[in-house]
């Protein structure tokens, strides 16, 4: 029997976040916990975190995932945060009807993580199955969540969608302003003026419209590439393309030096 209520499963910049809320919980990470899986493994509640990383021919890469979900033993609440395209969280609880899975999306920035998860502007919890006892285990993870000034229980696919939502929106937006502030110069405009003077409106504000970040323009790290990579993957892959996003992303890619060319 463990000790501890919650464990955490990849111990990464979104593993390290939720630890740093759940200081007790057990944890596991092949190079930074490898002897805590047995620990983990008597958790009633599990965080899983593992990298999920761009796939040309899937999206995400879920091997992580998948593997994680095979060694998980007997019936416990699964929370997702490794980031999964929508859909993939109801996949996984007929895959593994044993355990009650859940799809929690992270809003983490890689500089401010910790800060992020601690002080969350937004807590969702989606349910894979519409079941009372999937709503009930929701309310209780969303208790031992940081409180947020908005949260939602929502389906498992609503929450996903959410995550790329937001994030195609934002990668969108960093473009939109290159775009902006080519203008600018084509026209010998201060472009700063430019941007504070619209960023001003509440409706806009100046969220991702430095173009210069950590000294090169477009954006670059370890969202943004791959989700929306991932999404246009999805608008191919279902029929349903996603034009805007694959222009955007054309459009970054040559933004990009060289070196920060990659999902």
């Amino acid at each position: 029997m463990s000790k501890h209520t919650v464990g955490i499963i990849g111990y990464g910049m979104v593993g390290g976040a939720v630890g740093a809320w759940f200081k007790r919980a057990a944890k596991y990470d092949p190079q930074k916990f490898p002897n805590g899986w047995s620990e983990v493994d008597a958790c009633p509640i599990v965080f899983i975190c593992v990298p999920s990383p761009y796939k040309k021919s899937t999206g995400y890469d879920y091997r992580a995932i998948e593997s994680t979900a095979k060694r998980l033993s007997g019936r416990k609440i699964v929370v997702l945060k490794s980031t999964v395209l929508p859909g993939k969280t109801a996949e996984l609880q007929k895959k593994f009807p044993q355990h009650l899975w859940f799809f929690n999306p992270e809003f983490l920035r890689d500089k401010t993580a910790v800060e992020d998860f601690l002080k969350a502007d937004r807590q969702i919890v989606g349910v894979a199955k519409k079941t009372d006892r999937h709503y009930a285990a929701a309310r209780r993870v969303m208790k031992l969540l940081p409180s947020a000034p908005y949260q939602a229980i929502t389906t498992s696919t609503e929450a996903e969608l959410i995550k790329e939502f937001a994030n195609a929106f934002l990668a969108t937006k960093v473009v939109f302003a290159n775009m902006m502030y080519e203008v600018s110069q084509r026209l010998r405009a201060d472009y700063d003026q430019v941007r504070r003077g619209v960023g001003n409106d509440p409706r806009i504000t100046t969220s991702m419209m430095n173009v210069i970040q950590d000294g090169y323009r477009g954006y670059s790290g370890k969202c943004f590439p791959k989700d929306m990579g991932a999404m246009i993957w999805w608008g191919k892959r279902t029929k349903h393309r996603l034009p805007l996003l694959e222009v955007a992303d054309a459009i970054n890619w040559k933004l990009l030096p060289k070196k920060q060319r990659k999902r």
